[in-house]
């Protein structure tokens, strides 16, 4: 853990914690952002690209138009943290996603069929 981090040093699990952010639009972004600064290494899901629409309302920027969102977010994190804190996987959670077991999965999805399905990747895993 660097020097940045240390005031969280308690809080953030040394290892074998894993930490699965699925979907990086609106709060999913931030939330990743926030994640990151305070230390956690994490991996987010999301099968999308940037959009236009999307610059106004989540992290991203003109720039990021027509990227992949979990390069988009891995980028800026990475610009605003200092350091490398996201693995990305750019694709959909779905029953027959093996997610790591013992960790936390945190959902961020507007679809009521895509929660589902998250969370039937977590009863299999």
């Amino acid at each position: 853990m660097d020097e940045m981090h240390a005031r969280q040093l308690k809080l953030i699990p040394k290892q074998g914690f894993p930490i699965d952010l699925v979907g990086v639009g609106n709060t999913g972004s931030y939330l990743g952002l926030a994640l990151a600064k305070i230390g956690l290494r994490f991996t987010v899901w999301d099968p999308d690209h940037v959009e236009v629409e999307n610059v106004g309302t989540q992290l991203y920027g003109a720039g990021d138009v027509g990227q992949p969102k979990i390069l988009a977010l891995t980028r800026a994190v990475g610009m605003l943290t200092g350091g490398e804190r996201i693995e990305g996987k750019q694709e959909i959670v779905s029953a027959y996603t093996r997610l790591p077991r013992g960790g936390l999965v945190i959902t961020t999805v507007d679809s009521m069929k895509a929660r589902a399905e998250i969370l039937d990747a977590c009863i299999a895993s």
